[in-house]
């Protein structure tokens, strides 16, 4: 105003009006060099045909920058096109299919486990395990979900901090996934089956500096030099001599050992790529896929509810479900007995022998999800119209515990309960406030010792491995002398071949007044304990890949709270106090 004098107000709104216009007309995305062209174009001619007025040259100058409004006259590409409803709409699908492929991640249902999640590039991941409840050291598990991908986009995921520097995955094992709807989350027809990454995209090593090495924690420089690496191979094939880490020591409250503050820590990082499929263009509403990743195959508690849910519908004479105790979170640990009556076919005068009984566990350490596979197969079996089944049954009573830690499953740890302890090291001291469950089967455990109908033959806890390639047990060996009772079975013994005896031997023996029937009850005590896996080799080696060989009969002093050492030395306990009576 103070160059041009005063300009009338008419004049200023038509400028404002235009100038607007010019700046709508660039947020619909119009084409920037031809709005300039046609102002351009159209303002001199403009200003020609106002100039006639009394304020003319004033108006020029100042409408001269500013575009034309739009008009009918106008022709159509210079026009700026009417935002309608349609057009709205279309804006949004182009806005939200910006978005598409950036993942989400979900880790808030029953077994899964994620900890933190990192976007390195559009198509790279870092995530991280949480570790179990209440106890940091155990971080191997892992289960989550996968949403808003883009049909056949690659994308590569780092997960950061194995805590195992053993695992199949050098071996060839790969993590498994499935393509689920959220619609059908509880494991509807629309979730498809389980498949396993491509093991040539799936690679397993050391991480680059060593935790050990890192402030607040021993070890010096000695893992800082690492350099990254890919790891050779593990265990041989059929081997079990690779124990888990994690069982080193006595692992009851959660905390290291001091070997094991002393050796380095060096995470392990699991990078795997995998590509989105295009099966779900197809889907009508493709919001709500996803795809879930897990360490391996899931067996959640749900699962297994369901599995004895279905057992119960069938109304089997033969099986009876009942509530054995609850955990510490309320969950309900239930036992199964599978019992088929008397033998038609036994004997004469045997009928009132005591009956053969097997008692079977599971699933007391959580991510172990393969102790549970076998296990349905077993019920599955043993449950069935089997011609050998139904022999079985009747000869045989089968009292089975499927799920010894509830609390641990549904959370998604690897080994802990919720208490943040390994409940496999606290069956020798085990208390019912504190670990129900144990407490409870171990009772149980007992009562069927003691019962005259029964004569307890096996009892078996079924676990999975990270790093060994064969199935083997770990069999307790039989115990001599009160002293090794005592102890409850923490001497140390070393096995031997069933028809070796070295003249050392022969030396201490009668050096200890050992008399013959004491050296057959021994060597038929060894047959004994030896006599599942022989016959697991026997009828089922090839396809399970197991040998007797594989086994270990082991007496190891770190152990004594494991299942299968704490039960044998109770058992032992007790034969001895019946055969004192």
């Amino acid at each position: 105003r103070r160059h041009l004098g005063r300009v009338p107000r008419r004049v200023e709104r038509e400028a404002r009006e235009r100038s607007t216009g010019e700046s709508s007309a660039r947020s619909r995305g119009c084409c920037c060099s031809t709005a300039t062209r046609a102002s351009a174009e159209a303002g001199p001619r403009a200003g020609r045909g106002r100039d006639r007025s009394s304020h003319g040259p004033r108006r020029a100058s100042i409408m001269s920058f500013a575009p034309p409004p739009p008009s009918s006259s106008m022709p159509k590409a210079y026009a700026h096109p009417p935002v309608s409803p349609a057009t709205e709409r279309d804006a949004a699908a182009e806005a939200s299919s910006d978005t598409r492929g950036v993942l989400k991640f979900d880790a808030s249902f029953e077994g899964a486990n994620l900890g933190v999640v990192k976007q390195i590039t559009e198509n790279e991941y870092e995530l991280t395990i949480r570790p179990d409840t209440n106890a940091a050291r155990y971080r191997l598990w892992f289960h989550f979900r996968v949403a808003n991908y883009r049909p056949g986009q690659k994308v590569l995921f780092h997960v950061t901090n194995f805590s195992k520097s053993k695992s199949l995955y050098k071996d060839g094992m790969s993590p498994v996934f499935r393509v689920g709807n959220k619609k059908t989350s509880s494991g509807g027809s629309r979730d498809r089956a389980w498949e396993r990454v491509h093991p040539k995209n799936v690679f397993y090593y050391r991480t680059k500096d060593s935790l050990s090495a890192a402030p607040g924690r021993g070890g010096g420089g000695r893992g800082a030099s690492g350099s990254l690496e890919r790891c050779g191979s593990g265990a041989s094939a059929g081997s079990a001599g690779n124990d888990d880490e994690s069982e080193k020591g006595t692992l009851s409250d959660g905390n290291e050992s001091a070997s094991e503050r002393r050796r380095p820590r060096k995470p392990h990082i699991l990078s795997f790529t995998h590509v989105f499929g295009k099966e779900d263009e197809d889907e009508e509403d493709t919001s709500s896929s996803y795809v879930e990743f897990a360490y391996s195959y899931p067996f959640t508690f749900a699962e297994q509810t369901a599995v004895l849910d279905a057992l119960d519908e069938k109304n089997l004479p033969h099986v009876h479900r009942r509530t054995l105790t609850h955990s510490l979170q309320g969950r309900g640990c239930d036992v199964v007995v599978i019992d088929g009556g008397d033998d038609p076919d036994a004997p004469p005068g045997t009928a009132l022998a005591p009956r053969r009984l097997v008692f079977l566990t599971c699933r007391v350490h959580p991510g172990e999800t393969p102790a549970s596979h076998a296990l349905s197969g077993f019920l599955d079996f043993v449950t069935s119209d089997d011609s050998d089944a139904v022999s079985l049954r009747r000869k045989v009573t089968f009292v089975v515990v499927p799920m010894l830690n509830p609390d641990g499953c549904v959370s998604g740890n690897y080994r802990a309960d919720s208490n943040g302890a390994d409940l496999n090291r606290r069956w020798a001291d085990c208390v019912s406030n504190r670990e129900p469950t144990l407490t409870a089967a171990k009772a149980l455990v007992k009562w069927y010792a003691r019962d005259p109908c029964h004569a307890l033959d096996f009892f078996i806890d079924l676990h999975a491995h990270t790093s060994s390639k064969a199935s083997f047990l770990y069999v307790e060996p039989p115990k001599f002398g009160l002293d090794a009772d005592d102890r409850g079975g923490e001497r140390d013994a070393v096995a031997k071949d069933d028809d070796e005896t070295s003249p050392r031997d022969d030396d201490k023996a009668a050096s200890r007044g050992e008399t013959f029937r004491e050296k057959c009850e021994k060597a038929f005590a060894w047959e004994r304990a030896a006599v599942l896996p022989r016959m697991l080799e026997l009828n089922a080696g090839p396809a399970l890949g197991f040998a007797l060989s594989h086994c270990r009969f082991c007496e190891n002093p770190e152990k004594a709270g494991a299942g299968r050492r704490a039960v044998g030395a109770m058992l032992a306990r007790e034969a001895r106090d019946a055969a004192a009576r």
